[in-house]
């Protein structure tokens, strides 16, 4: 399926942006992304396994990991980073999904929290561990890079970006 997508540009964006989220389950989880064959595109659905522990937004946990940023994934390389790994090349394979995050405002963070059902019973305290954190990560996000260099052997240049 890889061979036949028109956007592997695209792959270390999804890649990155696990880390950032801590998306524990894609990296195990070929079902993960989405083949749209008339698009030939892949496309990254299901979020649901994040910030370490799932669907529990615990605050005292997120506050934590904060502590612990810059933080990847535990199975940054299970079998579908290992398939995504021969498109994480080049000398700035990260490149563009940088420009993007490091022009991110507070205002686009939070408005990823704006609309989060009442159902979800998240509480304003998690919200408020779950932004810092996302922050702390985009804050460090050179040194989650750098975390993950040695897991994509492909990737040329200095490693940096």
């Amino acid at each position: 399926m890889l061979k036949k997508v028109i956007n592997h540009c695209d792959i270390p964006t999804i890649i990155l942006f696990d880390q950032i989220i801590m998306n524990q389950d894609r990296s195990p989880n070929p079902g993960n992304l989405y083949y749209d064959k008339k698009a030939k595109k892949l496309i990254a659905i299901d979020h649901s396994h994040i910030f370490r522990n799932g669907l529990i937004w615990e605050s005292g946990h997120i506050d934590d990991l904060s502590q612990s940023s810059p933080v990847v994934v535990n199975n940054l390389m299970g079998t579908l980073y290992r398939y995504c790994s021969p498109y994480i090349n080049g000398n700035s394979p990260f490149g563009n999904i940088l420009k993007t995050v490091e022009n991110l405002s507070p205002d686009d963070i939070n408005d990823v929290f704006s609309d989060i059902p009442d159902e979800w019973s998240i509480t304003e305290k998690e919200i408020k561990a779950v932004k810092s954190f996302v922050e702390m990560q985009i804050s460090n996000i050179h040194g989650i890079i750098t975390k993950m260099r040695p897991s994509f052997e492909n990737w040329k240049g200095d490693g940096t970006i």
